[in-house]
């Protein structure tokens, strides 16, 4: 994070974070906040250019790819993590017409714009806010928690939510009936998550070591709360595992994840796509595989993977 007393980049000029993004598409708008207004504007810099990254993968059917990939389970109890624009939302509401869906997302912002695509979609959702902001200084926060507000019976839920900080949450969801689908599509954060203090112990360097204690959480929750048989599924961005050597790494890295778990790999499967160049959009890192390796010009994949809860 910059000192608020440096001197600050042109709009047009390369952003001082290194995202090569021009300043007025990264850090400006919460560069120029006072107060819990930076947390605001990071969360709505990060829907603006996620909503880009989500225009292109709708155009080229990875939301309806993602979502057939669980077509043989049919499941009707889906709890998705990560509710972005509300798109994923949408194609498991269209493929499975779901009893329960719930959605979880930590940044406002991204649920209010999914609740007004779903009504749009004539999919009836509630907005359940319950995170308040509270600010240690310009550049650290903390989140607790307003008790109380989680939803009873079924329906769609866009519920606001820290998923690695909310005991409330995961006291819920075990609580209630077991879902038959767990989903993680392409996680991403708002450019102020790391400065959040509820996660200082937590000790995370940067967005790939985030999206992994993210998806290494979730596992550790579907061992909880899927039905014997349920499924758990995780979509990233990765390299096109089009050879044996590439396969294995993807596949040894979730099943490392899963090891703590009763879940057992089921399938990888992927779906080549075109990313669009860098703009306004959010940037997207690789997940790199067991091996760590990071390529330096992959052919770039939509990668799903799906393991089962043991009966």
């Amino acid at each position: 994070m910059a000192s608020l007393s440096t001197s600050l980049p042109g709009r047009n000029e390369p952003c001082w974070c290194g995202s090569s993004l021009k300043y007025k598409h990264c850090h400006s708008d919460i560069d120029t906040a006072r107060g819990a207004s930076r947390i605001v504007a990071a969360k709505r810099v990060y829907l603006r250019g996620w909503e880009q990254n989500s225009r292109n993968l709708e155009q080229q059917g990875v939301y309806e790819w993602m979502a057939e990939r669980l077509e043989p389970y049919k499941p009707k109890r889906v709890l998705d993590v990560g509710t972005g624009d509300g798109q994923g939302v949408a194609a498991l509401w269209r493929r499975f017409q779901c009893k329960l869906l719930i959605s979880l997302d930590e940044n406002r912002e991204c649920l209010i714009a999914s609740e007004q695509r779903l009504k749009k979609n004539g999919v009836p959702s509630s907005v359940i806010q319950r995170l308040d902001v509270e600010m240690e200084s310009d550049e650290s926060y903390f989140l607790s928690i307003i008790a109380g507000r989680l939803p009873q019976g079924d329906g769609v839920f866009l519920i606001e939510s820290d998923i690695l900080a909310d005991p409330e949450l995961e006291n819920f969801l075990s609580s209630i009936p077991p879902f038959d689908a767990i989903t993680i599509w392409l996680i991403g954060t708002h450019l102020m998550r790391n400065n959040c203090l509820n996660l200082t112990s937590l000790k995370i360097k940067d967005t790939v070591e985030y999206r992994l204690r993210v998806q290494n959480k979730v596992y550790e929750m579907a061992d909880r709360i899927l039905r014997p048989g349920g499924v758990l599924q995780v979509v990233d961005r990765g390299e096109e595992p089009n050879d044996e050597i590439l396969r294995k790494d993807t596949i040894d890295a979730h099943k490392s994840q899963a090891a703590p778990t009763s879940l057992q790999f089921k399938s990888l499967e992927y779906m080549r796509y075109s990313e669009i160049e860098k703009g306004k959009r959010v940037n997207m890192v690789l997940s790199p595989g067991e091996s760590g390796r990071i390529p330096k010009a992959p052919q770039f994949a939509i990668l799903s993977v799906i393991s089962t809860k043991q009966i």
